[in-house]
């Protein structure tokens, strides 16, 4: 990853923010820093963001945030009072795609002035680096022993994070934790609690989110022409953002157009991230940034099932006989046929993409294995809906062997993406052999 390239950009955002909305009440610096080791310990050496937000007629720091890249990261080892008590105060935000976002001073005993300069800085970071969503969790489970023999109190995941409160016996602060191979694309804070003493806590990256091949092909592209949007604003206050909105979307698709891999989330992931750092405030944009942007959303209140996953599969359940007994020996036939399909053209397992929702992994079933679960759970309605008697007289008298009845079950799961959609997901996969047809 470009990582300094992104970062920067989230910089400018915060300068263009400043110029157009503050009304010459601040000052922003940013600059890319190695010197955060009182904040945490690492040894990758990357760079952090630095953002500092200072008061024009008082020349007061009235805040500072911090923007570390995906990394493994420990509480810094120092004897340095001030440096402790610094590290002691940092405020956790969140974890967004490119990096950790912590609120690493804020200025005590603020004026009413400040205290509202302050309000509308902490309402821009919020929809700049996608707190609302990016703070979701997605699952929550208590009382777990890992596969490394950890005892975990309680862990929530979030799309690109998770946070493991972990039992340690005795006073010991910390214990060894291996990496888990399950864990992809997050970061996950490992909170060591022991019986008596203090909690010490670190965070390991298990690779970053973004693993869209046109993305990271093109990252580089996509990052200077991001860069030339928000300086083309930075240079011309007064030009028109909507234009400049617009155009770079118009470059961005063309920059897409030359990947044989490019996804929706390839091209959503780009409009949603230029939202976010244009800070629109012109009529024509501002709806993107309204508190409710997403007013005409609708929550999925009916069952997830194999057309909402893949709707293509509809004309083919059409022709599917009905689950009555007369059709038995019917289904059975597209049973077989279907079951030798499915074998040609299996589903697959493949990495899942966390920032819409998905786990690490995700099976893709195929068309002819949605199809044969069909089938299945109709001659299942069968079975269930008549007796055993009257399935075996039914079965002799046609003369139709059934064979084998074993198939794949899928139940669905669906993910509400605030700027990219919904996306359906398979959630469970259950073997299933109806043992009533012999």
């Amino acid at each position: 990853m470009d990582i300094i390239g992104w970062l920067k950009l989230f910089g400018l955002a915060v300068q263009l923010f400043n110029q157009t909305e503050m009304n010459n009440q601040t000052i922003v610096h940013y600059q890319l820093d190695t010197t955060n080791s009182q904040l945490f310990h690492t040894v990758s050496g990357l760079p952090s963001l630095s953002i500092q937000v200072q008061q024009t007629n008082t020349n007061e720091l009235l805040t500072t945030y911090v923007l570390l890249p995906w990394q493994d990261l420990y509480e810094p080892k120092t004897t340095n009072g001030d440096a402790v008590q610094q590290a002691l105060s940092k405020q956790f935000y969140t974890v967004m795609e490119f990096a950790l976002v912590y609120c690493t001073f804020e200025k005590s005993n603020l004026s009413d002035e400040q205290k509202s300069i302050l309000d509308k800085y902490k309402k821009f970071f919020i929809k700049l680096f996608d707190i609302d969503n990016n703070n979701t969790i997605i699952r929550h489970s208590d009382g777990i022993t890992s596969p490394q023999g950890l005892q975990i109190i309680s862990k929530k995941e979030y799309p690109f994070y998770e946070v493991q409160d972990i039992a340690v016996p005795g006073s010991k602060t910390k214990t060894s934790a291996k990496k888990s191979r399950s864990i992809k694309g997050k970061m996950v804070q490992r909170n060591f609690i022991p019986d008596y003493g203090a909690i010490k806590s670190e965070w390991k990256s298990y690779g970053n989110p973004i693993n869209d091949k046109c993305i990271l092909k093109k990252q580089r592209e996509i990052v200077a022409l991001f860069e030339s949007a928000l300086l083309e604003c930075l240079t011309n206050p007064k030009i028109n953002r909507k234009m400049i909105y617009e155009n770079a979307l118009i470059d961005l698709d063309e920059i897409f157009n030359t990947c044989t891999s490019k996804t929706n989330f390839t091209t959503n992931f780009g409009k949603d991230l230029l939202k976010r750092l244009l800070s629109p405030n012109e009529p024509g944009l501002r709806e993107l940034f309204e508190d409710n942007p997403f007013s005409g959303y609708q929550p999925k209140r009916t069952p997830d099932i194999s057309s909402d996953y893949m709707p293509s599969v509809d004309k083919y359940f059409k022709s599917i006989p009905s689950a009555k007994l007369t059709y038995l020996c019917k289904l059975f036939s597209q049973f077989k046929k279907y079951r030798t399909l499915a074998k040609r053209n299996p589903g697959k397992w493949v990495d899942g993409n966390m920032i819409l929702g998905a786990r690490p992994k995700e099976y893709e079933p195929s068309l002819e294995e949605l199809i044969l679960a069909e089938i299945g759970e109709r001659i299942n309605q069968i079975i269930l809906n008549n007796s055993s008697d009257s399935i075996a007289a039914f079965i002799s008298a046609r003369k139709c062997k059934p064979g084998k009845i074993q198939f794949k079950k899928f139940t669905f799961t669906h993910s509400d993406v605030m700027g990219s959609g919904r996306f359906f997901y398979v959630d469970r996969i259950e073997e299933t052999h109806l043992k009533l047809i012999e």
